[in-house]
């Protein structure tokens, strides 16, 4: 069993690269559809206490765009969002690794180091691109630019993870390069066949 870490700031291209390697066989494991799941998880009361009754939706849930907003404009309750979910994402991924030993595994998120989910991983691949191709990235998905550049500035701290990656991929072009040439390099490394 391998556990393959696919990393790189928001926008950087990992979703598309997940996608492709979740095709050829790895089980794939998604940190934001994960914490989205986590977080409908998490009682409603402590997320109105600690972020206030306007993130809540006429139907009584978690309105994820606007503790979004609340979160990306304001460094500490981004942290105080992490403290939260963070250690709930790390169990469930871990336990599904545990449950499906047999299979090889691609966990695909920005925040893998700061949940500590790179522990788990025997290669970890940083997809980067340049800034400004990130926040078209994001704007095309529906992101508002202010947003798209507040999510890049939170994320500011995980170049440092960048050099305890075991390779660095740039997406500033092909995409079909890029998948290329990381299937060659896990290929290199023993872990696709």
């Amino acid at each position: 069993m391998n556990v393959v870490g696919l990393t790189g700031k928001a926008g950087s291209g990992k979703t598309m690269i997940s996608k492709v390697l979740s095709n050829k066989g790895f089980v794939l494991h998604e940190l934001d559809k994960i914490g989205h799941q986590v977080l409908n998880e998490i009682p409603v009361e402590l997320l109105i206490d600690n972020f206030g009754r306007s993130i809540i939706n006429e139907y009584g849930n978690v309105d994820r765009k606007k503790l979004g907003d609340i979160v990306f404009s304001n460094y500490d309750k981004l942290q105080l969002l992490n403290s939260i979910v963070h250690p709930k994402i790390y169990e469930r991924v871990k336990k599904r690794i545990t449950l499906n030993n047999e299979s090889d595994h691609l966990i695909d998120g920005a925040l893998l180091f700061d949940i500590g989910l790179s522990e788990l991983c025997n290669c970890i691949i940083w997809i980067d691109c340049s800034e400004d191709l990130a926040i078209k990235r994001m704007v095309k998905r529906g992101v508002s630019e202010e947003k798209a550049k507040y999510i890049l500035k939170s994320q500011k701290h995980l170049d440092n993870f960048k050099k305890e990656s075991d390779k660095v991929f740039l997406n500033n072009s092909s995409a079909d390069e890029l998948i290329d040439s990381i299937i060659s390099f896990l290929k290199k490394k023993g872990i696709m066949l």
